[in-house]
């Protein structure tokens, strides 16, 4: 867990590297030479940026407040957050700020950007969880990580998982 720890800091920086470069230099190039624009409503898309992006930034509080620890190694989650956003979706973090970018693209009105966000951005970010993060919450937090992976979704369930789910008759 202590190596674990250590090595958390420089990939998260290179992390957020990437992924602010992306952002940076992505958007503003997508809204200023758009593949093609498509008339997409403003006036959903604009509430919709504000929405997922105080979602995002409730779900650091909960991750402060639970976690005792805040994103991308800035502060080390000490205990494992499983409540409230978290009890609903193991990254509601990540799921908040794609759906941000999504609504951001949305909002831009250009198909680059939403190509963009949906073939590379959305991937990159959930190769990158799956195949780092949720291995180094393993190592850091062991069985109650696991057994919180195996309870909860990504993302967020299907409600029609959730329909079936409680019409179970108990055996």
């Amino acid at each position: 867990p202590q190596r674990a720890a250590l090595l958390l800091v420089p990939v998260h920086a290179l992390e957020l590297i990437l992924l602010g470069c992306g952002l940076i230099v992505g958007f503003p190039l997508m809204r200023d030479h758009p593949w093609m624009h498509v008339p997409l409503p403003r006036v959903i898309s604009q509430p919709l940026v504000e929405i997922f992006g105080v979602l995002a930034f409730l779900a650091v509080l909960n991750l402060a407040a639970r976690g005792l620890g805040l994103p991308f190694a800035a502060v080390l989650s000490r205990k494992l957050a499983t409540d409230w956003l978290y009890a609903r979706c193991r990254n509601p973090m990540g799921l908040m700020t794609l759906l941000c970018c999504l609504a951001a693209a949305a909002w831009l009105q250009s198909l680059h950007a939403l190509v963009w966000v949906v073939c590379w951005l959305s991937p990159a970010w959930i190769l990158y969880v799956k195949l780092y993060e949720e291995r180094e919450l393993e190592v850091r937090f062991g069985t109650p990580y696991l057994d919180y992976r195996a309870k909860t979704p990504f993302f967020l369930e299907r409600a029609s998982a959730r329909v079936r789910e409680k019409r179970r008759i108990p055996a």
